[in-house]
């Protein structure tokens, strides 16, 4: 090839660019070849330059890299170059053009150098593909001048003041590169130059190493070629790969909302895109992604690639918490991986808005606030003394901690309810279904803590109910056990029978105490049999002149009572309420047998103070006669209400369940009852005004009878002998007394009779058997046993009306006069003995 057959154009270098005409220049030393303003593009003579073939739109050109310009053998100045220049080849000629790129505008661009090691990457298909430059030698002198070539330094082995061994990889992207420029001069496009960073170790600073790309995985190797180093040129044999299609950190970026923030229990998503050295997009990458944070296990993600350079990755995690979200990408352990330093515009969404970090702060490793979950009432707790238990009309409060199901605290901001609902433990149901449950103020700390507050005035059991954002949880359903405070006297009250008190039987009273919010004592049977309050009971027959301290206030007591106190039994004789199943809590028993009667004070001591006020439940059912926590504050309450200092003590008996009735006011008219006495005695006065009266007439009558006999029998005889008196009972009298006889024949056995009795001597014998007498004798007999008959008749219709009094003794009935009887049958005597008998007892 002769020079003639190598020709250049006028082009004009600045950022005009373009060409001058279609004139050809051949002398690039001739001043005269182009006008002012353009310059000829036919190469300068050069050696140690680099020439790699080009396709470009399907035709073949060469492309000509750096050199030196100055002539070894003549010494001077050291000249080097960094252009670029295109040779074209025709059928007859070829044109040279040089390349316009960012270094003709001041730009960034590789220094001028010689034997660099220049390969074109990507050349083929739709692409152009680039111009890859490694290394080479440079001038190294102030100013970029050197007075002596550094080759020749090293081609005569000695040290060389300027020679600058580069270890910098450059790239021109040919992409717009194009015929018309490369064939006629007319470049309108500054082609630009691009410095690669190469990520981790790369080849040491040299000149003259042989270069190759292995297409099939895209690997650039470099070997051999020469160093500099303390003062010597040293040639080298070392092979170094590079890989061109790795992503590069710089231009990798990542962007979504789940770099920033995330939820506990919620996958979150972030996006990666990545390009290579040579910003094309990169796949493949390897890339180590961590989420870290003081006191939590590291979480790694795992991107997966998309395509063209894009990837997703998406983690869940499980700590609340700040973190820091790492991403590093490269090939190789830890050490060879480096953060990403793309920076993306918007990173809240899902948008790849790549931009270079420039000047700006590398957000990576990012900051990652890990918002806890949706709370969960089964995960989240409750904590506090006053959870199960407190006391009436006490201030309580206890904590409730929201978590997730995770176990991370909320932020705060949950719906939290606490109910308590008066409970029945034994059924498992409301005690009350119409009471309105107690609720409970609730302070919210924004940390996931919550402070509950409440007071609760009526003792019992409760269901305690934690709920957060309507779910039910936190330990609960806990049972709260609201304690009475502690006993106030002149709240207790009694109730009971005081109509029907009487002597030889039992009584009872009901004593029920409760505390200052009229809370019955909740004292459990089973720890305390007798119950925490010290009840008495006085039974008084008079009371004092006001002096509490003393027994009935200085008065008198009857000590003929016998008097227990038991605890916890309702009226019914049952420990617990039968109809709700609760036990009977402050309620104590009192049973009392009276043995007098008359007029009494009953006084009921709850400590050292009189119980103010007592209902009267005469004729009420047992469910019927325990009086309602109303009917005993309003009680109370008219009590305290007219309490003054001369009536400093007053006792109040109320009907239960009707209009209170004031049955005393002050002490000098207490409270009092009758009691009435059981055995009461019958009315004996007809009784004793026979047993009186009744011996007198028989005797009477009976004298009068015996007169009348007497009168008869004197008439009857002129001597009348006496008649002998022989003691006799009326029993043994009913066995011997002989019968009065009306027949004719029996007078004289008869008269036989009694003087075999004693009754008649021999000779009233015979003045009696005389016929014309005897008519006058039968009727004044028959006369006498008529009316003996009719006064014992009478005197067992009184016995028979009237119990026999324990005086009454058989003598009484001895005094009558044993007259004559008429013969009876053995029946009727039985039958009379049995009469007697009982008339006797």
């Amino acid at each position: 090839m002769s020079a003639r057959c190598l020709r250049g154009v006028c082009q004009r270098r600045n950022e005009s660019g373009g060409r001058w005409g279609s004139i050809y220049c051949g002398n690039v030393s001739s001043s005269s070849a182009c006008p002012d303003g353009y310059v000829c593009s036919l190469p300068r003579p050069r050696h140690g330059h680099q020439s790699v073939v080009l396709s470009l739109e399907g035709k073949e050109l060469l492309l000509v890299f750096g050199g030196e310009a100055s002539l070894l053998a003549g010494g001077g100045e050291w000249v080097l170059t960094n252009s670029v220049t295109s040779v074209h080849f025709s059928y007859n000629d070829a044109t040279s053009v040089d390349l316009l790129t960012s270094c003709d505008l001041g730009s960034s661009c590789p220094q001028p150098r010689r034997d660099a090691s220049v390969l074109v990457m990507d050349n083929g298909g739709a692409g152009n593909g680039r111009l890859l430059v490694f290394g080479g030698l440079g001038c190294g002198g102030a100013g970029g001048s050197c007075s002596q070539s550094g080759l020749l330094d090293f081609l005569a082995g000695r040290p060389s003041a300027g020679a600058q061994l580069l270890d910098d990889l450059w790239y021109l992207d040919l992409q717009e590169l194009s015929q018309d420029c490369v064939m006629t001069g007319d470049c309108q496009t500054f082609l630009p130059w691009t410095k690669v960073d190469v990520a981790g170790s790369k080849p040491s600073a040299r000149f003259a190493g042989a270069v190759t790309i292995d297409v099939s995985d895209n690997e650039l190797y470099l070997f051999g070629g020469v160093s500099y180093e303390s003062g010597s040129f040293t040639e080298l044999n070392d092979l170094n790969e590079f890989p061109l299609a790795d992503p590069f950190y710089k231009f990798c970026s990542a962007t979504g909302q789940g770099l920033t923030r995330a939820v506990a229990g919620v996958t979150s998503k972030i996006y990666l895109q990545c390009q290579d050295s040579f910003r094309r997009p990169a796949d493949g990458a390897r890339f180590r992604i961590e989420l870290v944070s003081a006191g939590s296990p590291s979480l790694s993600i795992s991107p997966v690639g998309l395509g063209q350079g894009m990837y997703e990755g998406s983690y869940t995690p499980v700590n609340s918490g700040s973190f820091l979200l790492s991403i590093f990408v490269g090939r190789g352990g830890a050490e060879h991986q480096s953060l990403i330093e793309g920076y993306d515009a918007n990173p809240s969404n899902s948008l790849h808005e790549f931009q270079l970090l420039a000047n700006r702060t590398n957000p990576n490793p990012f900051s990652l606030l890990v918002a806890a979950g949706t709370t969960d009432a089964l995960v989240s707790t409750s904590s506090g003394s006053f959870l199960t238990l407190t006391t009436a009309g006490v201030a309580s409060s206890f904590m409730l901690t929201a978590k997730d199901k995770h176990g991370n605290l909320s932020p705060g901001g949950d719906i939290v309810s606490v109910i308590m609902t008066l409970w029945d433990p034994a059924r498992q149901t409301a005690l009350e279904p119409d009471l309105k449950p107690e609720t409970a103020a609730i302070s919210d700390n924004s940390d996931g803590s919550y402070h509950v507050a409440y007071r609760i005035t009526r003792a019992g059991a409760y269901r305690l109910s934690l709920s957060v954002n309507g779910q039910e949880g936190m330990g609960s359903p806990l049972l709260l056990e609201v304690a009475s405070s502690p006993a106030d006297p002149l709240r207790s009250y009694v109730f009971g029978d005081f109509s029907n008190i009487r002597t030889g039987v039992s009584s009872s009273l009901f004593v029920q105490t409760r505390d200052a919010l009229g809370n019955p004592l909740r004292v459990d049977r089973a720890l305390a049999p007798a119950g925490s309050e010290n009840i008495t009971f006085e039974f008084c027959t008079s009371v004092g002149l006001q002096d509490e301290s003393v027994t009935c206030e200085g008065g008198s007591v009857d000590l003929n009572v016998g008097i227990s106190v038991e605890y916890g039994i309702s009226p019914d004789g049952y420990s617990s309420n039968r109809s709700t199943g609760m036990p009977n809590y402050g309620l104590y028993r009192i049973t009392y047998f009276p043995f007098n009667d008359g007029l009494v004070y009953p006084q009921v001591r709850h400590g050292p103070v009189y119980v103010k006020c007592m209902f009267d439940t005469s004729g009420l059912s047992v469910d019927r006669m325990i009086p309602s926590p109303q009917e005993a504050d309003d009680c109370i309450a008219r009590i305290l209400a007219n309490e003054t200092a001369k009536a400093r003590r007053k006792s109040l008996l109320v009907a239960a369940h009707a209009p209170p009735r004031r049955i005393s006011s002050y002490h000098h008219d207490y409270f009092n009852v009758q009691v009435q006495a059981t055995f009461t005695s019958p009315d004996t006065h007809k009784l004793r005004f026979w047993l009186t009266w009744g011996p007198v007439l028989c005797g009477l009558l009976g004298f009068l009878l015996q007169l009348a006999y007497s009168l008869c029998v004197w008439k009857s005889r002129r001597d009348i002998a006496p008649v002998r008196t022989i003691p006799m009972s009326r029993r043994s009298s009913a066995v011997s007394q002989p019968h009065v006889q009306e027949d004719k024949g029996a007078d004289s056995s008869f008269l036989q009779q009694l003087k075999a009795g004693g009754f008649l001597d021999e000779a009233e014998v015979g003045e009696c058997s005389d016929e014309g007498k005897k008519e006058e004798t039968l009727a004044i007999m028959k006369k006498f046993e008529m009316a003996q008959n009719e006064m014992i008749s009478s005197l067992k219709r009184v016995a028979r009306k009237q119990p026999s009094p324990s005086s009454l003794n058989t003598s009484s009935a001895q005094s009558v006069f044993i007259l004559w009887q008429p013969k009876r049958s053995s029946v009727e005597v039985e039958e009379e003995n049995l009469e007697d008998r009982t008339f006797y007892s």
